[in-house]
């Protein structure tokens, strides 16, 4: 993320939903596992499906993507 350098901000951000899905499926009483319709509405904004599941305690996020970059990492 760097606008001043022509990378935009991403259209919705990953990170944030895995910490909202837990909230909201206990906010909303959800079982593991049910589907999650999230909006980040912004200029870029976009849509993205969470599936929480306290017991695995995995996030899954389903939506569009692209590459923006690849590389390695050598240790």
């Amino acid at each position: 993320f760097g606008p001043a350098f022509g990378s935009d901000e991403d259209p919705v951000c990953g990170s944030a939903h895995c910490m909202l899905g837990p909230y909201w499926q206990q906010k909303l009483g959800l079982p593991d596992d049910a589907p999650m319709f999230a909006r980040q509405v912004s200029e870029r904004g976009g849509f993205i499906e969470v599936v929480w599941n306290r017991n695995k305690g995995t996030c899954k996020l389903i939506g569009d993507a692209f590459i923006a970059m690849n590389g390695k990492l050598f240790l």
